[in-house]
């Protein structure tokens, strides 16, 4: 096989790579996706654990955009719970100081994470005006996007500083 002949194979498949959505990211971790009418308003959507196969009920009322960030916290809540890295829980030192931390903590970073799971993968795997228009729509959330990282880098350094604190109390 020449050059030209691996390139083009190679650029196929990065094109089908990356011409995934938010619904074929959820079927590749084995969720199926439901949308349902008859959800509240106030819900976008929710994992549904107790069957075998699990699934994501999805607020059919709501914008697209909102069913997008829906589809993408479920799948991300998913890859957390399966203890994959992301941004913000990226290492093994990261997960362990997570493991060792109070509930409070523990629970913010775990909220901070998933959010930023979240839009990262709706960056990346919705379509391309999505991010755009899910921060048009929720203006609050555009600086506590780019704060998350910090927020968390923050709250490990207490973390590690506590725990260094204990070796010495």
């Amino acid at each position: 096989m020449n050059i030209i002949a691996k390139w083009k194979e190679a650029r196929e498949a990065l094109r089908k790579y990356y011409s995934l959505t938010p619904v074929d990211i959820a079927k590749n971790h084995g969720l199926a996706i439901e949308y349902t009418p008859d959800l509240p308003v106030r819900v976008d959507g929710f994992l549904f654990r107790h069957q075998t196969p699990r699934f994501i009920a999805v607020n059919s009322g709501l914008h697209s955009v909102d069913q997008s960030f829906a589809i993408c916290r479920e799948v991300s809540r998913v890859r957390q719970e399966r203890r994959l890295n992301s941004m913000v829980l990226n290492s093994a030192k990261r997960w362990k100081l997570l493991d060792e931390a109070t509930a409070e903590v523990k629970k913010r970073i775990c909220e901070l994470d998933l959010e930023h799971r979240a839009l990262m993968m709706l960056g990346f795997w919705g379509k391309p005006s999505e991010y755009f228009v899910y921060h048009k729509r929720n203006p609050s959330k555009i600086f506590r996007t780019e704060s998350i990282k910090l927020i968390t880098d923050f709250l490990f350094f207490l973390l590690r500083f506590r725990k260094f604190c204990h070796q010495f109390g």
